[in-house]
């Protein structure tokens, strides 16, 4: 079971890295499904992390709650594999 989640959790790292990304490059609207998808999936995680911060992750025009929720999945994943 624990193996399970860890995995899931790996996936929605590699989902908010590949959001995070194609922040970069000009919207593309034939990749509208893969924008959609990936805001449905990262949406979650990325708004717990606006509340926990209170939107102090935006500097300068750069927003880091990416970085963040990416990080505190990684710590979870840790309390997670040492724990079980």
């Amino acid at each position: 079971m624990i193996y399970i989640l860890v995995k899931i959790i790996g996936w929605l790292q590699i989902a908010i890295v590949i959001r995070a990304l194609l922040t970069w490059i000009p919207y593309n609207y034939s990749m509208k499904p893969v924008y959609n998808f990936l805001d449905t999936i990262t949406n979650p995680v990325m708004e717990f992390v606006e509340k926990l911060t209170g939107g102090t992750t935006n500097m300068n025009g750069i927003d880091f709650s990416p970085m963040v929720a990416y990080f505190g999945l990684h710590l979870l994943k840790i309390v997670l594999t040492r724990l079980f």
